[in-house]
């Protein structure tokens, strides 16, 4: 289990503003098991189980015309 946690970009003219607080939390599952004499394991690992929407980077600025956006509830095999 590991999270992930910052307060937000700074945005807007002058940097006077800042985006909301970033909040994630990822879990890993693991088991090993022996078949035939080898060693095997299989592995579950969700990232943001609680399926925040977390935006790193706004569309407003100099050069910047899309909104980056950080990963939505994800499972990796």
């Amino acid at each position: 289990m590991d999270g992930i946690f910052n307060t937000g970009l700074r945005t807007r003219f002058a940097n006077l503003q800042s985006l909301p607080n970033v909040f994630q939390v990822n879990l890993g599952i693991r088991r090993a098991f022996q078949i035939g004499g080898h060693q095997i394991s299989n592995q579950l690992t969700p990232w943001n189980i609680f399926d925040r929407i977390n935006l790193i980077r706004p569309s407003g600025g100099l050069g910047v015309f899309q909104s980056a956006y950080g990963p939505r509830l994800f499972l990796m095999p």
